[in-house]
């Protein structure tokens, strides 16, 4: 039989209390390691787990410090918690329509505005 994993003990009420590793809990990123590891603190169990996995990111959609996110102890045993994913709401990343309209729009106008200066510049007044 296997030991309890050192990081995975309540602290609540003061004393170390062992629990058992089952259930899906919702924990708050603190901060990000390599990878896609994360520390994560979960206030239902009152600690603190370094270098857990998380499964849904990419280099494009990592986690970060704040995010919300649910976890769950693999095969219901406390030795390795994995996080699920992003509990709270991530805005898109992808801009929409309209703001693409208006950012081609003020990129226009910087190159014509640009365009015009060089024009202005490259054509000498003639004496």
């Amino acid at each position: 039989m296997r030991g309890q994993h050192p990081d995975l003990v309540n602290s609540n009420n003061g004393a170390p209390n062992p629990f058992r590793g089952g259930g899906i809990y919702q924990a708050k990123v603190t901060a990000v390691g390599q990878g896609n590891t994360v520390r994560i603190r979960i206030p239902g169990l009152g600690i603190h787990v370094a270098n857990v996995a998380a499964l849904d990111t990419t280099k494009a959609k990592r986690l970060k410090v704040g995010d919300s996110v649910y976890c769950g102890f693999v095969a219901n045993d406390n030795q390795e918690l994995v996080v699920f994913g992003r509990s709270n709401v991530v805005p898109d990343v992808f801009a929409t329509k309209v703001e693409l309209a208006e950012q081609v729009a003020q990129l226009q106008a910087q190159i014509n505005a640009l365009a015009s200066t060089l024009s202005s510049h490259s054509h000498p007044h003639s004496h």
